[in-house]
């Protein structure tokens, strides 16, 4: 008996994360790109980053979809400040746990995380959460 095999193709976006700090990362406008392609059956699979000189400059987020599959998705970015890592205080982990308690009852799941650095210093992390649509 011969079996199934899934079958997958994959797609790729450039998400630009500003070089230095990326505090002006448009998180709204990712969140809204990748539900578009949600919306056509894409779910996040991966991410890759380009650095120059130490700073994060950008994130390719690497998508996949059965090739015959009906699934879609929807996904939401939330950046989440780590001033604490930059300046070497601990960060607060209570409120990190609330940011993703949060996000998980209202139905999403963490996907990936991105972190941007400059000079080997973490600054800012950005969830991606994903929701199956019904």
């Amino acid at each position: 008996m011969e079996s199934k095999k899934n079958m997958f193709e994959y797609n790729s976006m450039c998400a630009d994360l500003k070089g230095f700090i990326a505090t002006n990362v448009d998180t709204a406008g990712l969140s809204q790109k990748l539900s578009d392609m949600g919306q056509e059956g894409w779910e996040l699979d991966k991410t890759l980053f380009t650095q120059d000189g130490g700073s994060t400059v950008s994130a390719v987020i690497i998508l996949k979809r059965e090739q015959e599959s009906v699934k879609k998705f929807e996904y939401s970015v939330v950046g989440i400040d780590l001033d604490g890592f930059a300046t070497r205080k601990k960060v607060d982990n209570i409120e990190f746990n609330k940011t993703l308690n949060n996000m998980a009852q209202k139905g999403w799941e963490l996907g990936e995380t991105i972190s941007t650095q400059a000079f080997g210093v973490t600054r800012t992390m950005f969830a991606i959460f994903k929701r199956k649509l019904v």
